[in-house]
This record gives C-alpha cells, sequence and structure tokens, in this order.
C-alpha cells in the first residue's frame, strides 16, 4: 500500500508487470535447457514428439530473441533433434532456424559456437538441405571458424564444409577466395597488433 500512496496506481502495475516479465524470462530460458537435455537424452520416437508437440517455433525464437545462454541451449535442443533424422532436420530449416544459427557462430561464445556448429553439422548431411545452410551465408563464418576457432571447433566447421562443398565445385572455390581473404585479415591483425 506504501508504493501505491507514494508512487500511484499505474507505477506500480508498472512494476509489476515488470516483476512478472523477469519470472516470464526465467521460465523461458529453464524450459529452452530442458528441451535442450530432453532431445539430448531422447530417443528417436521421442524426438519426433518433441518436434510434433510444437517445440520447433519457440526454439528458433529463442535463437533470434532469448539471451546468450538461452540461445546456447537452444541450439543444443535443435542440435539434438537433427540427428539421424532427414524429416527433422528438414523441418528444422523450414522453421527458419539457418539465419539465426549462423548469426550465432558471428557472435556467440564458443559454447554457442559449438552447439550451433554442431547443428549445422547435422543439418548439412542431407543433401537436400545443404544450399539453404550456404544460401543462409553461413560459408563465411564457417571459414572463419575454421581459420581461428579452437581445434573444436575448427574440426566441427570442416565438418559442415565438406559436406556443404561435397559436388559443388562452384562452392570449392567460394571458400578458397573467402579462405584468402580471412587469411589476409587475421594476418594484417596479428602483424598490427605486434
Amino acid at each position: 500500500m506504501l508504493l501505491k500512496e507514494r508512487f500511484g496506481d499505474t507505477n506500480v502495475k508498472a512494476a509489476n508487470a515488470l516483476g512478472n516479465l523477469a519470472y516470464l524470462e526465467i521460465a523461458i530460458t529453464k524450459a529452452t535447457y530442458t528441451l535442450g537435455l530432453l532431445s539430448a537424452a531422447a530417443g528417436e520416437e521421442e524426438r519426433a514428439q518433441i518436434v510434433q508437440a510444437g517445440a520447433l517455433k519457440p526454439l528458433v525464437t529463442q535463437l533470434k530473441q532469448g539471451s546468450d545462454y538461452t540461445k546456447t541451449w537452444a541450439a543444443y535442443a535443435l542440435w539434438n533433434l537433427a540427428v539421424d533424422s532427414e524429416n527433422r532436420s528438414s523441418q528444422i530449416v523450414n522453421a527458419a532456424a539457418l539465419q539465426p544459427l549462423v548469426m550465432m557462430l558471428q557472435e556467440g561464445s564458443d559454447a554457442a559456437d559449438k552447439h550451433a556448429l554442431n547443428a549445422l553439422a547435422h543439418l548439412s548431411k542431407w543433401k537436400a538441405l545443404r544450399k539453404q545452410i550456404f544460401d543462409a551465408g553461413a560459408l563465411k563464418p564457417l571459414v572463419i571458424l575454421q581459420t581461428v576457432g579452437s581445434s573444436l571447433l575448427k574440426a566441427a566447421a570442416e565438418s559442415v564444409l565438406t559436406a556443404l562443398t561435397s559436388n559443388h565445385a562452384e562452392y570449392q572455390e567460394l571458400i578458397t577466395e573467402v579462405d584468402s581473404s580471412a587469411y589476409f585479415y587475421f594476418s594484417s591483425l596479428h602483424a598490427y597488433s605486434m
């Protein structure tokens, strides 16, 4: 009651709404984390049920709008949902997950990069999805991670690049171009820092 007397009813309602939003963000983070863990522990049938229950749209929303922590767990869930299923992988691509996964490669932490790379690696196993991954702009961040990432990230980036370029000479030429520009860019950074 003291708040109401001092600040008025509208300000108290606004403060309550902000408190509710904070609880909602915590609930969304916990739900994304739980989906990540569930999808990792699930078998084929359970993964299909997770997708059928409508999990992809909220996961992609979290890839786009969530906190860094939530984005990491959303990528982890998508990685696990993509495992060994062309159908689920296609559904993930159709849910517009590619662009946010590629953005994570450019802006994310090592953990986020790892989960996004693993999701892209599983999606790139399917020939029908490779062009869409390429068209989502994955090439440049993959080549950069292959050049300057940790050994784990380099290996994962190379796996995706290998899948994307198999039987695509035009993609291999583009990788050479991007790789050359990345080499000169990082060489100039190193020279400048000396």
